[in-house]
Formats: C-alpha cells, structure tokens, sequence
C-alpha cells in the first residue's frame, strides 16, 4: 500500500479537526482505498501551544517552507489564511509540483487564476472545497455534478456571521449591535468583525462561485458589494410584516446573451422561500442550471468539523490522483478569457425603499414624483406609525419590476433633496 505523506501549514481549530478526523478513520481509509496518509511535518507559530489534537512533537517546526520544500511531503494543506504569506508558500508548494489543498477564500479569491495556471504548469492540481460555505460540498458540485449545465444563477447564503445576526434580528427582535455582540460572544464573529459584515467574505465567495460557473476568473472588483454594517432593527419589522426576511445574498446571474451580472448585497427574500428558512450559522446555495433546473445545497457553512470535512474530501481526493497519477489531468475550470455584464439600464428588480420623511402630502407628493420621473412604479405604499420628536415617519415603498439604474439614480435624487434628511434605505427584492 502506497504511503501519502502530508505536509501541515498551521495547526489551528480546522487542522486540529483533520488531524483527529484522519486519526478515526485511518482502517476505514486503508479499506477503501490504496494508499495511507499519514503526517509528515506540521508548521505552526508556537512548538509548545496547547493543542486540541495529539501529534508527534518532532514532526513540528516553525520554519514554514521546510514544509513545502520537502522532498517527501506529496501534499500540502494551507490553513493559516491571509494572503502575503500564504500565497508565498503555496506557489512555492505548487512549484515543487506538490498538490496544495486550501481552505483560503481570500487567496483564492484574489490569486486564483494565477495559482490553477500554476498548478497547470506543474502538472499538480489546487483544491479549495472548504474556502465556500463550509461544509456544503459547492465546489465539487460545480466542478463535477454540473458540468454539463450552464448555470444561469446563484444566489447563497455564505457568511454564517451575518446570517446569526439577521436571524437573531427578525426572531428575538435584538439591535444589530446586540446581535453582533451575541456572534462575538458565541465564537461566530472576530475580535474585528469587518470582514463579514462589510461583505467582502460574501463577495470573496461569490467571485469563487461565479468564476467556475462561468468560466472566467472574477475578483471581488467585479462586485458591488454592501454588507449588513448598522442595518435597521425597523427594516427587519417592516419587511417581516410584508412577508420577507432580510438575507445577505451573494449572487450570480447570466442571462440569454451569456452576460453576467454579480452582487452581494441586503435582499429581501419571501418568508415562505427556503432561503428565507435558512436560520442563525448555516449556510445554503441556491442555484439553477438549464439542464438540471433549480437546486439548493444547504449546511453548516463553518466551525471545525463541517470545515474539516471539506478539507477532508479534499485531501482524500488529492491522494487517489497522487496515487493514480492523474494530478493535474482533471477538467479546466477556467477557460474563457472574458466575460461581459449585463449593463444596469438592462437588469430589472423589485425594490424595498424606505425613506424618512415629515408627514404632509407635499412632501411625499415630491418623492412620487421623482419616482415617476424615472418610471419607477410603486406596488405599496406605507407609512408606519412610529414617528420622531420632529414629526418625521418612516414611509415604506414597495416597487414592481423596473430598471435597477433608473431606481438608483431616482434615490439619489431624492437623498440629494432638501426635504430628506435621513439615509434612504434601498434593497432589492428577490422575485
């Protein structure tokens, strides 16, 4: 039986969830396969740490390209994320010809282009099934399962931060503040939270996503990206009583010319959706492809065990081709050189708007009117009850269909109007 040897990049929550996961299933493993894996140096900041798993001390080393650089390591696992030295030490890795597994979405996402060239040159290969939605197994379903579809959409859940917070919001009636602090408390969100509510780890999935449906590497500047940073207890109410929740959506979109469009933005979703069900830290990836129609992956987006799992599969993959020898032979993923989007004035949406505003006919006869100057017609009109000292209420427009450039140049008309004081709230409902 063929030994695989690993090479460890950090020993951190994931890791140490590997390293017990190959350690229970190590007969099942020489059952089912032709080859064994075992441990061959781990790379970590401090040699006496506390860990959560158990590993010979004298396969530890702080010197991280020992690892990479090593003659006998056949795979590399990168677990310390970031992109400086990570990326340092995977395209040395992949250089060296070795296979490199990776739960890094920001490396990923911002170089991987350059590394599946890499890769390619190398004749070795890349595998990242755990830098998306933790455990659900998206990558290989769109590498694999549906590579005989064009896929026209994707709209996932894919920040398990974000998601416990809107769903504390809408169920417990907590402010985002309380909300966040609640994340923080239970290990959910970083000392920084910024990455996921600002929307950049949405965006970093969704450009992942996009890029192995279409065909094309994106980078997140293709993305508008709004995270859920201050968004309103009022606006989680108010869309409630209107049937929806509120969900940080990363979406795909390819229309009948094979033009895209991408986003990861606030959307309101109908209650009775499975989106909308999707609760607290899990995540879920909706999607639809013309020969399968529409799908839905759903799990737990993050944490040790549903993350190791990804890397798990990863790893195992990686050994059979080691094993085989069909490292780099599998399908391109990226083979389109470019890719055009839709233009706004082409794309069409239904709109959630509210606005603040003093309560005289006047005034919202002006806002109407803004609208209609840019044919924005309105589905619902609301005005709440609750009111400021200044006699200010909140007046909730729900929208049909229209263009998506005409409905932003309209609000910033009318945020740019003196008769608005407060920031006009505009998301996009998902039809």
């Amino acid at each position: 039986m063929k030994e695989i040897k690993i090479g460890l990049l950090g020993l951190g929550t994931v890791a140490s969830g590997l390293v017990n996961a190959i350690a229970e299933t190590k007969e099942l493993l020489a059952k089912r396969n032709k080859y064994s894996l075992s441990i061959a140096g781990v790379a970590v900041r401090d040699l006496n740490a506390q860990r959560d798993c158990q590993v010979d001390s004298s396969l530890l080393t702080t010197d991280t390209f020992s690892i990479v650089n090593n003659p006998d390591i056949d795979i590399v696992l990168e677990l310390i994320g970031g992109t400086t030295l990570a990326y340092d030490l995977v395209t040395q890795a992949l250089k060296n010809g070795k296979a490199v597994v990776s739960a890094n979405k920001a490396l990923i996402a911002a170089h991987g282009d350059e590394l599946f060239a890499l890769a390619s040159q190398n004749n070795t290969a890349i595998f990242f099934e755990a830098a998306v939605a933790g455990g659900i197994p998206i990558i290989k379903a769109l590498k694999e399962s549906l590579a005989g579809n064009h896929v026209t959409s994707i709209s996932g859940i894919l920040n398990g931060t974000c998601n416990y917070i809107l769903t504390q919001m809408q169920e417990n009636d907590e402010a985002f503040d309380d909300a966040l602090q609640g994340a923080t408390d239970l290990g959910y969100a970083e000392a920084d939270p910024s990455l996921d509510i600002d929307g950049d780890d949405t965006a970093q999935k969704t450009a992942i996503l996009a890029s192995l449906a279409y065909g094309t590497w994106f980078g997140t500047d293709a993305i508008e990206i709004k995270g859920i940073r201050g968004i309103s207890l009022s606006d989680i109410q108010y869309a409630k009583e209107s049937g929806y929740s509120i969900k940080l959506l990363g979406s795909y979109t390819l229309n009948s010319k094979g033009a895209v469009s991408l986003t990861t933005e606030c959307t309101l979703v109908r209650e009775d959706s499975l989106l909308a069900n999707v609760k607290g830290a899990f995540n879920a990836v909706e999607l639809e492809g013309d020969l399968l129609g529409p799908a839905m992956l759903y799990g737990q987006g993050a944490g040790q065990k549903p993350t190791a799992s990804s890397v798990f599969a990863d790893l195992i993959e990686a050994a059979s081709q080691a094993c085989n020898g069909t490292l780099g032979q599998q399908q391109e993923m990226i083979f389109a050189d470019k890719a055009e989007f839709i233009p706004e004035e082409e794309q069409r949406s239904q709109f959630y708007l509210r606005l603040m505003l003093e309560d005289c006919p006047a005034v919202f006869g002006k806002v109407a009117l803004i609208l209609g100057n840019y044919d924005i017609s309105m589905n619902s009109v609301n005005q709440k009850a609750d009111a400021s000292a200044e006699g200010i209420k909140p007046v909730v427009i729900q929208t049909h269909h229209v263009s998506v450039k005409a409905m932003k140049q309209a609000v910033a008309e009318i945020q740019a109007s003196e008769y608005v004081s407060h920031q006009v709230i505009l998301y996009p409902i998902k039809g």
